[in-house]
């Protein structure tokens, strides 16, 4: 037998059980799954000197919403919404992309001179008024002390064809206005 043969496997195996003990290592096992029910994601980020974690949360404290049904209150940081769907937070406020205005995005496939952005409609909900603004990917807005970026959309676009207004996702990174 060659050496070849045992020096490979041996390689691969080495290599598995490092990645294993990294996901042990940086993964507790108290983290909460992300939701699969039609809900909002959302991701915390909190950093340390020693270490820097990323917790996936669900939202807590479930309270209704008139006819939109449930409303979670869902921590501050990253929240990925499709349309229609509502993250709301402690503070009363609440978002929901509403529609897709327009997407000039450059397709995945061509080289643009332009990136090109999104804009989309999104209502905001705070201290018992909506109001729908429309607002471009990279934006930031505040309202009642809360800032909104939308930070990304997805799924890219193509030459062929535009997204489904279902598959959209929507990232906004929602934080108290200091």
């Amino acid at each position: 037998m060659d050496k070849k043969e045992f020096i490979f496997p041996g390689t691969i195996l080495g290599i598995v059980l490092i990645i294993a003990v990294g996901l042990i290592i940086t993964h507790p096992k108290d983290a909460t799954p992300l939701p699969t029910n039609g809900l909002a994601t959302s991701t915390t980020t909190t950093s340390s000197v020693a270490a820097s974690t990323t917790v996936h949360a669900t939202p807590t404290n479930p309270t209704t919403s008139g006819s939109t049904g449930v409303v979670h209150y869902y921590p501050y940081g990253t929240t990925v919404l499709a349309l229609n769907q509502v993250a709301g937070f402690k503070n009363a406020v609440s978002v929901r992309p509403v529609s897709v205005i327009s997407d000039s995005r450059c397709p995945a496939e061509v080289y643009c001179i332009q990136a090109g952005t999104v804009t989309i409609s999104l209502k905001v909900s705070a201290n018992g008024q909506s109001t729908v603004q429309n607002i471009h990917l990279g934006e930031t807005i505040t309202v009642s002390g809360t800032k909104i970026s939308f930070e990304s959309a997805d799924p890219a676009r193509h030459v062929t064809s535009a997204p489904e207004p279902s598959s959209y996702r929507f990232t906004f990174t929602i934080v108290p206005a200091n």
